[in-house]
């Protein structure tokens, strides 16, 4: 039979007090000691520290179990760069139960270490880009563990929590899912254990193993079996925290979670654990993704001085706006509107992409794409599309219609720098890292002859409204426009010495606005391309433009180099007639990426680098000037 070593006495204490160390430096203090110890063959102290760990139900200072972290630290071989490496250590663990043959611990140890040999062989890929090969040695690595833990509950007379928070992360390779039982019984022996919950959370993710409904019944289901230790909302609010860790700020988009129980669990996670601050990133991520903007910044007003806190801090609130939602938290690279006057389809630089709702305050779908250049992406939002280059060695370009969730693939000679489709949705631009510029039919997927040839990668590229002509700017002052209807060559157009950024198409194609990177804007009449005026400005860049669908008013959005830095006056709304300077719309205190005006012409809506989604009611702005 396997037992459980007898208590040490508090003289003989073999863990130290972390209580007030950083849990990243206390982990990693533990585990070097601990690995250490091994790497000696010191057994019978691993063995003790082992029970001291399970007797104090020990905790780091944000309520992670030591002992859990003790079996992961000598069963992970962190550092292991081959096979050898892992039967290397596998090998020090064996010795361990030999000279300890009724050890819990090191059995925990050699099941991790089986499973994490497995994932060696895994890779960290998506399951779509794993060859069967390595899909089956991780399972039967993980069959392996499972045979090491089968052998613990055979001959066991108790178990602890780090053997049932092992037999559930190992779930993943064999690919069945984790018994709710477990987590039970975990809670049964530690009220207060996270491991077993958040790894079986991590399991039920749709990227493992779960289906829709499996998490939103797992975090009830746990919540009302840790209600007998007044547990219920610290249990719901760990599993959201698990599942943020895999799915990130889409969370709340892919499991429909109760925020206030959320928030409720993390305050009561702050109370248990005074000394943590480990999770206060966290609970302001899933804060801002419920809109839930009080919250955020009384959370973030915990943490030190960081670009989290000051884009966090009261002013952020203050403007001319008429409705605000927290949107990306990395740089938008992509913005579209859509006919309702109310959606908002975006992708950040991280390849979150989301549909926000102005009507509903806050984003009601969204996904992570993946093998996507960022600046690449490009979107219409009338029929749910987004267009972007692969990042495949084989480059091309995919269509990902969003309603329908699937992805058509064209190939491309280079891959591309920038995409740009037509508001219909039916024409495709694309240009690669040279500037060579091509366009393809959406529908047929018929690719046309490229268009335009270049020296310089694009830095943006628009269509006109009926999509006759396509505008593309790079650096150097270089400016091109291809005729659609028939297609004929691009000729090159020399604007000016600076870096061109941005370029925008007024109705009916009668004007054309053209951005740099040193704050100034040039108007062109089209097509006669006579200079209309030129704009001058601070030295910033001018990162946005959109002319108005009556095409009087022009909203310019600029930024700086540093996407952390405040930016003064971001945005700015000109009148295209007459010498009037622009006018300033006050809110943005950070650089403005993507401004759009809606179809109806009653709204202009903006994306900044302080993390928010504005929407601006052109008659009160009409009352300022």
């Amino acid at each position: 039979m396997f037992l459980l070593a007898a208590s040490c006495s508090a003289a003989e204490s073999h863990i130290s007090d972390l209580s007030d160390v950083p849990v990243d430096s206390a982990v990693a203090k533990d585990g070097q000691e601990w690995v250490d110890g091994l790497k000696a063959r010191d057994f019978a102290t691993l063995e003790r520290i082992a029970d001291e760990l399970r007797t104090a139900k020990a905790k780091y200072r944000d309520g992670r179990s030591r002992l859990v972290f003790l079996t992961r630290s000598l069963g992970d071989a962190r550092g292991a760069s081959t096979d050898q490496d892992f039967n290397d250590r596998m090998g020090l663990i064996k010795e361990w139960i030999e000279k300890h043959p009724k050890s819990v611990a090191g059995r925990v140890a050699l099941a991790r270490c089986w499973f994490k040999y497995g994932f060696f062989a895994r890779g960290t890929s998506v399951v779509s880009q794993i060859s069967k090969e390595n899909a089956d040695i991780f399972r039967d690595r993980c069959l392996q563990a499972s045979g090491v833990l089968d052998e613990i509950e055979k001959n066991a007379t108790e178990l602890d929590p780090s053997y049932y928070c092992a037999r559930i992360e190992n779930c993943l390779g064999t690919g069945q899912k984790p018994e709710i039982r477990w987590i039970f019984a975990a809670l049964d022996l530690d009220p207060m254990d996270l491991e077993s919950s958040q790894s079986m959370a991590h399991c039920l993710t749709l990227r493992w193993l779960g289906k829709p409904g499996d998490m939103e019944r797992f975090a009830e289901d746990v919540a009302m079996f840790a209600k007998k230790n007044d547990t219920a909302d610290f249990h719901y609010a760990m599993i959201a925290l698990a599942a943020a860790a895999v799915e990130g700020d889409a969370t709340l988009m892919t499991y429909r979670l109760d925020w206030p129980r959320i928030r409720a669990g993390l305050i009561d996670l702050q109370k248990r654990y005074p000394k943590s601050s480990e999770h206060i990133i966290p609970f302001v991520h899933l804060a801002i993704q419920a809109n839930d903007s009080k919250t955020a910044c009384d959370v973030a007003e915990q943490l030190a001085d960081s670009p989290m806190k000051r884009h966090l801090s009261a002013k952020l609130f203050e403007g001319d706006h008429t409705q605000m939602m927290f949107g990306n938290l990395a740089t938008t690279v992509m913005l579209e509107l859509g006919d309702d006057g109310n959606s908002v389809l975006t992708c950040d630089a991280k390849l979150n992409q989301r549909i926000f709702d102005f009507a509903k305050g806050r984003a009601v779908s969204g996904a992570v794409l993946t093998g996507i250049e960022p600046n690449s992406i490009s979107g219409c939002s009338r029929l749910n599309l987004l267009v972007g280059g692969t990042t495949k060695e084989t480059p091309s370009v995919a269509i990902l219609d969003l309603a329908k969730k699937q992805t058509k693939h064209f190939a491309t000679s280079q891959r591309l720098k920038r995409t740009q489709v037509t508001l219909e949705g039916s024409i495709l631009a694309h240009a690669d890292d040279s500037g060579n510029i091509s366009i393809i039919s959406v529908d047929q997927g018929t690719p046309h002859r490229p268009i335009a040839t270049g020296t310089k990668p694009v830095n943006e590229m628009r269509f006109s409204e009926y999509g006759q002509f396509l505008a593309a700017v790079s650096d150097g002052g270089t400016a091109r426009i291809v005729a659609l209807s028939p297609i004929r060559d691009a000729k090159n157009w020399n604007v000016g010495k600076a870096n061109l950024r941005s370029v925008a198409w007024s109705p009916r194609n009668e004007r054309l606005a053209i951005g740099d990177d040193e704050g100034r804007i040039k108007i062109f009449s089209w097509p006669a391309k006579s200079l209309l005026r030129t704009i001058e400005m601070e030295k910033l860049i001018v990162q946005t433009l959109d002319f108005s669908t009556d095409g009087l008013q022009l909203a310019i959005g600029l930024c700086g180099d540093d996407p952390e830095a405040e930016v003064t006056n971001p945005l700015r709304l000109l009148t295209v007639a007459g010498n009037k300077t622009p006018v300033v719309l006050n809110g943005h205190k950070m650089g403005v990426r993507k401004v759009r005006f809606q179809p109806d012409g009653r709204h202009l809506v903006s994306s900044s680098d302080d993390w928010t989604i504005r929407r601006w009611e052109m008659k009160n702005v009409a009352a300022k000037k």
